[in-house]
């Protein structure tokens, strides 16, 4: 009978396990099944929440913390990870700037700044980094980058010659820019996973603006904000970023860093499967299970999973993907290019209950994969 070689590459659930702990979950559940298998596990991510500790794990790096200003100022201590031997820091926007540090009533589009996410990269900065991976998923801000920039020591004043604070309501008062020496050698990667862009109805502010605070007059307001950074770029720096793909993500962070610092802009998941060398696994697989909390039609807009199955493709091998919630009937879409779409729900259970079972339903559904695989071995 010949062994099956397997390759176990989930992305987080969300609030529910680490990508790790899902494929150790899967990797049991394989193990108790009676499938003969040699099972390699490689967890992935898309440059959203998770992205930190995978990158960190795959390149043999640190984690440090520190201590920054919060989206509204509160002191939050936030992780960011450093890989000496290429002088690479990873930093994640959610742990210093992020929407899930504020509770629903005070999210604050007008107010909240990513200066705490730009303390993390001066942090990393004076430790020798030259070169920062910044993950942009899950902001609270839509200040352009300008809370980032300021914290890097650029300076943004008003007519008054007043300094300016990074926030989406101060972008219209800028006047006069003092950019900072010193900066030049850092190269900055901009994972992202949307392709929104900066300005107009499919904007930052008109599609991000709401979830972060923003009434309709300040969408408006916030829009007309960006407006103008983007005209105070063009002048300064010769680039027009309203048409960058991707720009309006994380409240118009990746244009704004792309128009002051000439950052790369990638999507993450193509980023991160290329760094993890996953193209290498896959080829030396049989078969990959993948796994995220939900698997929906948004799977095909740049998530992991899906990344991770147009690779496979590539070498013709089957992807089946787990997953805590999957569509009731499968729409004619991208989705009917896995195998197999497994939920790992077995019974009516409330989202709370799912949430803290998600590591045995996952294991319990691997086991009963495993059984199916075995077929094969017959």
């Amino acid at each position: 009978m010949r062994e099956l070689n397997i390759l176990v590459a989930p992305n987080a659930f969300k609030s529910a396990a680490t990508a790790f702990d899902i494929a150790e979950a899967i990797k049991k559940g394989l193990q108790k099944s009676k499938c003969q298998s040699r099972i390699v596990c490689k967890p992935i991510a898309d440059g959203g929440d998770g992205t930190l500790p995978i990158l960190v794990d795959a390149l043999q790096g640190e984690i440090f913390k520190k201590e920054v200003s919060g989206p509204l100022g509160r002191k939050v201590m936030a992780p960011f990870g450093y890989i000496a031997s290429k002088q690479l820091a990873i930093i994640e926007m959610a742990d210093a700037s992020g929407l899930r540090l504020l509770s629903e009533t005070e999210r604050n589009a007008m107010k909240a700044s990513s200066a705490g996410t730009g303390e993390l990269m001066k942090e990393a900065i004076d430790l020798g980094a030259t070169h920062i991976i910044l993950c942009i998923g899950g902001s609270a801000t839509t200040d352009g980058g300008m809370g980032i920039l300021t914290a890097l020591g650029y300076k943004f004043l008003s007519s008054s010659g007043e300094g300016l604070a990074g926030s989406g309501e101060a972008l219209k008062h800028i006047v006069q820019i003092v950019e900072p020496e010193g900066l030049k050698k850092l190269h900055i990667t901009v994972l992202c996973d949307v392709s929104n862009p900066l300005l107009g109805a499919s904007g930052a502010a008109a599609v991000y603006g709401p979830q972060k605070g923003a009434s309709p007059e300040q969408v408006a307001q916030l829009d007309n904000g960006l407006a103008h950074w983007a005209n105070l770029i063009r002048q300064h720096r010769g680039v027009d970023v309203t048409g960058v793909k991707g720009g309006g993500a994380a409240g118009g962070i990746s244009a704004g860093l792309v128009g002051w610092m000439d950052a790369e802009l990638r999507p993450g998941a193509e980023f991160i499967l290329e760094l993890l060398e996953m193209d290498k696994a896959i080829k030396e697989t049989d078969v990959v299970i993948t796994a995220e909390g939900s698997l929906d039609e948004q799977t095909a807009e740049g998530k992991g999973p899906f990344a991770l199955l147009e690779m496979a493709e590539k070498h013709r091998k089957p992807v089946v993907g787990l997953a805590g919630r999957i569509p009731g009937e499968i729409p004619d879409s991208e989705l009917r290019r896995f195998l197999a779409l497994l939920p790992v729900g077995n019974q009516p259970e409330s989202l709370e209950t799912a949430m803290a079972n998600t590591l045995i339903n996952i294991e319990r559904t691997a086991f009963n994969l495993g059984n199916v695989l075995a077929l094969q071995q017959l």
